[in-house]
């Protein structure tokens, strides 16, 4: 059944690594796309689970721009470092695209990882008491854990319902087999209107885009076992 209790652990891990970046990032971000960031994004203190999900896909416009924004700033950070320590040992940085992107391939350091190789490796008491530093070990230090790929933004635009030209094909995330005669016949009898025929194609337009951009993560075999009224409940929370 989707989701299951890992998949809501990943989710909530998620959420809270989101937030602590909007909480680092979005007071420090000027501008995006050469234009001053939007100063009713910076009022909203924290995203919580409450928010619309259009917020949490990164986006050159409306509520995912302060994601984009985020990204792009914490890629930019990252490249920089790479930068700096590839320049002091005169390599050449390696490129990853963000699509292949693994978690070895991001910097992850602290201040606190810093001062405390500083004070266990870097400090001594010298002639008469007097505190010495290691400054080049500590370089050093810095410059190897920095030698990490600099990275490449490459995303696909998310698809979102209504954009024009938008085509969903759910048989390439899932196999696809023909209704049986029995269930065509109930959506006959229960979808009478124009109308409530729209609202159905809808939720199931919705419903493909986020399978397809789901694609590899999803089990297929378990997924195709998940009915589409489970999936828009307990997922999409429809």
């Amino acid at each position: 059944e989707l989701p299951t209790n890992a998949d809501r652990a990943e989710w909530e891990h998620a959420l809270l690594r989101v937030q602590t970046a909007w909480k680092e990032v979005i007071p420090v971000v000027e501008e995006f796309r050469c234009l001053p960031f939007p100063k009713h994004f910076r009022r909203i203190e924290k995203l919580t689970d409450t928010h619309p999900l259009s917020f949490f896909i990164a986006s050159d416009n409306d509520e995912g721009v302060p994601l984009l924004a985020i990204t792009e700033w914490l890629v930019a950070r990252q490249n920089e470092l790479v930068r700096v320590a590839n320049d002091a040992r005169r390599y050449t940085p390696v490129e990853v695209s963000s699509s292949t992107l693994k978690p070895h391939d991001l910097i992850n350091f602290s201040k606190d990882a810093m001062m405390r190789f500083l004070l266990e490796r870097c400090v001594a008491h010298g002639h008469g008491g007097a505190l010495q530093l290691d400054i080049p070990l500590l370089e050093a230090f810095l410059q190897t854990t920095f030698l990490k790929p600099s990275i490449q933004i490459e995303r696909e635009p998310f698809t979102w319902l209504g954009d024009a030209g938008a085509k969903v094909e759910v048989k390439t995330a899932l196999a696809q087999k023909p209704l049986e005669h029995e269930v065509r016949q109930r959506l006959r009898a229960e979808i009478k209107t124009a109308s409530v025929a729209s609202v159905c194609l809808e939720k199931v337009t919705m419903a493909s885009a986020f399978i397809v951009k789901a694609g590899a993560a999803l089990s297929s075999e378990q997924a195709g076992r998940t009915l589409l009224a489970e999936y828009l409940q307990n997922v999409l929370m429809e």
